[in-house]
């Protein structure tokens, strides 16, 4: 009787021994996948920013060619001085919106 108890005792702690063997296999299996599966996602979202393409507006300067307009000269008369000073500012601003627009 006391062998057969030590058989039997003998065994279920082989089928322990084995269990745990079993269960600390499948836990290492899913720990291992786990990181390997955070590592492929996380690879994979980096590629899809690699390849994002957006089309952005760029201003080169250009030189304008354009000559300025002769200022006029004072003649003492104010009335005269004023209606020459209205052409040349209308004369400028004609020549700036051909320099700004391209015509």
């Amino acid at each position: 009787m006391a062998s057969d108890r030590a058989v039997l005792s003998k065994i279920n702690r082989e089928k322990t021994a084995r269990k745990n063997k079993a269960e600390f296999y499948h836990i290492g299996l899913g720990v291992l996948f786990f990181f390997l599966a955070l590592f492929l996602f996380g690879c994979s979202a980096k590629e899809q920013a690699l390849y994002r393409q957006s089309i952005k507006e760029v201003y080169i300067p250009v030189r304008c060619s354009i000559e300025m307009p002769v200022r006029p000269k004072q003649t003492g008369s104010t009335v005269k001085d004023n209606i020459n000073i209205i052409s040349y500012t209308k004369e400028v601003e004609q020549a700036l919106k051909a320099c700004i627009k391209g015509e």
